[in-house]
């Protein structure tokens, strides 16, 4: 088949997306190739979204979720209908350079031996006016990742993935026990079959909301639960990567605590705190613990005061 030719599914949750859902449908609707299976899941939306879906004039396919099961659920319903040769996934709340799936899908032809890629994301505020340009021209190479690789580093953006189809035949769909870090256990489970390509350009842009689930500090324990089981299936990564685990055990604790601190949460601060220590010391944690005495002691005395 002609690379141009290749159907591209794009899947698409939602959940109270009315506001700017449509956005991230345009920037599919922007996209230099054109074959493209359009499949949006409304994860049972309270508000207006799915009034604001109906009226779209363009051919989508539209599945309403009976009830609210996450994102993971509603990307599952997404791939089982999805009958593209190519799948990506982008969220309701973000952006696609308008070549994005003409770029990736001519970095996997020009490497037949791999099935998925990942980009670069931008970050701005919800509101904030787009950083994307129109269209780039001249794109770097991909890079081959290893599974120590992806390890140290798996936090990629959802919408910035695109894979073969192929794919499904050997990683099963997204968890839908996790309600975040959800992406972070499936680019482990891909990588530990095949290397992945990762793409060195910005290509995507992801926008931030404070009420994303993303940003809670529940996201934390739920890294914790997928690096656990990635070392449960990997015991002799276990045993041979002891550097990388102090290392990544360290990254997540010391945004954990940092975040409590943050929120004011000392008392699970104190908790997470003493497991940082005894799980990953490092000389920034024990820096942000010394930097936050002050705090602490003002709050250990407000304490002592009500009693």
């Amino acid at each position: 088949m002609n690379k141009f030719e290749d159907k591209v599914s794009v899947i698409i949750p939602v959940y109270n997306g009315a506001n700017f859902i449509l956005q991230a449908i345009d920037s599919v609707l922007m996209q230099t190739h054109k074959n493209l299976e359009i499949i949006i899941i409304d994860d049972c939306s309270t508000d207006n979204t799915l009034a604001v879906l109906k009226h779209i004039k363009h051919s989508i396919v539209l599945l309403e979720l009976p009830y609210n099961q996450g994102a993971s659920a509603a990307r599952n319903a997404g791939i089982t209908h999805a009958s593209g040769d190519f799948i990506a996934f982008l969220d309701a709340d973000d952006l696609w350079q308008s070549n994005y799936i003409e770029i990736m899908v001519l970095q996997l032809h020009s490497s037949p031996k791999h099935d998925f890629i990942y980009c670069l994301a931008s970050q701005i505020s919800m509101g904030s006016p787009t950083k994307l340009n129109k269209e780039i021209i001249t794109i770097k190479k991909a890079e081959e990742l290893s599974l120590l690789d992806v390890f140290k580093n798996p936090y990629m953006a959802t919408c910035a993935m695109l894979f073969r189809r192929v794919l499904l035949e050997y990683v099963s769909h997204f968890d839908s026990n996790l309600k975040t870090a959800e992406d972070i256990d499936f680019i482990l489970r891909v990588a530990e079959f095949k290397p992945i390509l990762k793409l060195n350009e910005k290509l995507v842009e992801v926008r931030v909301r404070s009420d994303s689930l993303g940003q809670t500090v529940g996201s934390y324990k739920d890294n914790i639960k997928v690096i656990e089981q990635f070392l449960a299936r990997n015991p002799l990564f276990k045993e041979n990567e002891k550097n990388a685990l102090t290392e990544i055990y360290e990254e997540i604790y010391y945004c954990w605590i940092r975040e409590l601190l943050f929120r004011r949460n000392f008392k699970s601060f104190y908790q997470k705190a003493i497991i940082a220590i005894k799980t990953s010391p490092s000389l920034r944690i024990f820096q942000l613990i010394v930097k936050s005495a002050p705090l602490l002691i003002i709050n250990f005395l407000k304490i002592q005061t009500r009693q």
